[in-house]
C-alpha cells in the first residue's frame, strides 16, 4: 500500500452529516483526501423544494478538509434530477490527478456516470456508497429490469460501502462479493448532538415557553420533512386517538413542506388541539427540541435510512417508526428502545405511542438504551471500514 493513498469522494454538494467525517478522514495519515462537489447547494441560502422554504445550514460543511467545486452546466439548486449535474470538468480533474480511490455517492446524475468512465481509463479503483435497500417501494417493471442491469454495472465497482444490514442485503440480492463489502454504517456526530442536548436540558421550562409548547405536558416529536412519504398525517391520526385518554400531550411536528397545509387544515376540521408546528429548525437548534421532547415518531412509508433518527437517539429518545425504515434492523429494538410498526397502521402507532407515553420508567429506560446503541454506530466504525476498504482495493 502507497504511503499515502490519493482519496477523491465525489458528492452532489455539501451534505451536514458527511461534512464532520470527512474532517475526521482527512486526519488520517495515510490517506490524502479531496471531496469533488458538483454544487454549491446547501453551503449558500438556498430554496428547498422539499422543505418548502430557504434556508442555509448553520453548521461548518466545509472546514479542515480539502475540496473542490466542479462547474456545473445547469443553473439549478435541485441536484437530485439526472440531468441537473453535468460537470464536465470533473472528466479533467480525474484524469490529471489519477486519484488512487474515488468514492462515489450513488449514480443517479450525468457526473457520476462521466466519473465512473473517467475513472476507468485512467486506473482509478471505484468504491460505491448509497443508500438503497430492497423494501423500499418501487414500480415492479423496474424492479424487474433493475437487477440484471446493475448487476452488470456493480462489476465496475471495487468495494461497497455498505451503511446498514438492509442496505448489505441489497448488495447481496445483486450477487456482490462478500469480500467486496465494508461496513461503513450511516452515522451522524453523535457527540454533538449529545452534548448539546445534554447543556439545554437544565432549560427545560425556559425552551417549552420558548416555543409555545403546554408546560407539563408530555412532548410527541416530528422532525422532518412535511411530505407524503414521511406520513406525518398518520401521526396527527393517532394523536387524536390517544388523546381520548391521555390530556396532558402535545404533538409537536418540526419541518416544513407540502403536507404542512393539509395537516393544519385536519386538525382545524377535527377540533384537534396542543398541536404545534415549528417550522424548519437547523441543526444547531434543533437539540433545543429534542431536549424537550418525550418520544420521537418517523411514520414513513418509504425511507432508505432516516438519520434523524440516529440524531434523535444520540439525544435520549425513544424511537417509534415503520419496520420499513432502513434504519430500523440496525438501530431499532422493539421493545428495548422503541417499537417499529406497520406503515400505515395508525391504530399500532396509536398503541404504541400510549405504551411509551403512559410509563415514565419504560420512557426512561428506552432514552438510556438508545443512547447505549447509537455510541456503537458512530463516525469511528466509519472510519476504520473505509481505511479497510482502502487497504483491500488499492493492494
Amino acid at each position: 500500500m502507497p504511503t499515502k493513498i490519493k482519496l477523491a469522494i465525489l458528492n452532489t454538494h455539501p451534505i451536514q452529516y458527511f461534512a464532520p467525517l470527512y474532517k475526521i478522514l482527512a486526519q488520517e495519515d495515510n490517506i490524502d483526501l479531496t471531496v469533488l462537489y458538483c454544487s454549491r447547494w446547501g453551503l449558500d441560502e438556498y430554496n428547498d423544494p422539499q422543505f418548502k422554504t430557504k434556508f442555509k445550514w448553520d453548521i461548518p460543511l466545509l472546514d479542515e478538509y480539502n475540496y473542490k467545486f466542479l462547474k456545473n452546466l445547469r443553473n439549478t439548486e435541485d441536484v437530485n434530477k439526472f440531468f441537473n449535474l453535468i460537470n464536465l470538468e470533473v472528466i479533467s480533474v480525474l484524469i490529471k490527478k489519477k486519484y488512487d480511490v474515488l468514492w462515489m455517492n450513488g449514480h443517479n446524475s450525468v457526473t457520476n456516470i462521466m466519473a465512473i468512465v473517467s475513472a476507468k481509463l485512467v486506473g482509478t479503483k471505484l468504491l460505491m456508497r448509497a443508500e438503497t435497500q430492497l423494501s423500499v417501494q418501487s414500480r415492479r417493471f423496474k424492479k424487474i429490469l433493475r437487477k440484471p442491469v446493475m448487476k452488470i454495472f456493480y462489476k465496475m465497482f471495487q468495494g461497497f460501502l455498505y451503511i446498514g444490514t438492509r442496505n448489505k442485503e441489497y448488495y447481496e440480492y445483486l450477487n456482490v462479493d462478500n469480500n467486496k463489502l465494508f461496513f461503513v454504517p450511516y452515522a451522524v456526530d453523535n457527540d454533538f448532538f449529545f452534548q448539546k442536548t445534554e447543556n439545554v436540558r437544565p432549560k427545560k421550562s425556559e425552551m417549552i415557553a420558548k416555543y409555545g409548547l403546554t408546560e407539563g405536558y408530555l412532548n410527541i416529536l416530528y422532525a422532518s420533512k412535511l411530505m407524503k412519504r414521511k406520513n406525518p398525517i398518520h401521526l396527527l391520526k393517532a394523536f387524536q386517538i390517544i388523546k381520548s385518554g391521555l390530556n396532558n400531550v402535545n404533538l409537536v411536528f418540526v419541518g416544513t413542506g407540502e403536507e404542512e397545509n393539509n395537516l393544519k387544515e385536519y386538525m382545524r376540521a377535527n377540533q384537534i388541539d396542543n398541536v404545534f408546528f415549528l417550522g424548519f429548525v437547523n441543526q444547531r437548534t434543533l437539540p433545543e427540541i429534542f431536549a424537550i421532547s418525550d418520544v420521537f415518531v418517523l411514520p414513513s412509508v418509504n425511507e432508505q435510512w432516516g438519520l434523524v433518527i440516529n440524531e434523535a437517539m444520540s439525544a435520549g429518545l425513544p424511537i417509534i417508526t415503520t419496520d420499513v425504515v432502513g434504519a430500523v434492523p440496525d438501530l431499532v429494538k422493539n421493545g428495548i428502545n422503541g417499537y417499529s410498526y406497520s406503515p400505515g397502521n395508525i391504530s399500532e402507532l396509536a398503541e404504541k405511542l400510549n405504551l411509551i407515553l403512559g410509563d415514565e420508567e419504560l420512557r426512561i429506560t428506552m432514552g438510556t438504551k438508545s443512547r447505549e446503541i447509537i455510541n456503537d454506530w458512530s463516525y469511528t466504525e466509519c472510519i476504520v471500514g473505509i481505511k479497510k476498504a482502502l487497504e483491500t482495493v488499492v493492494n
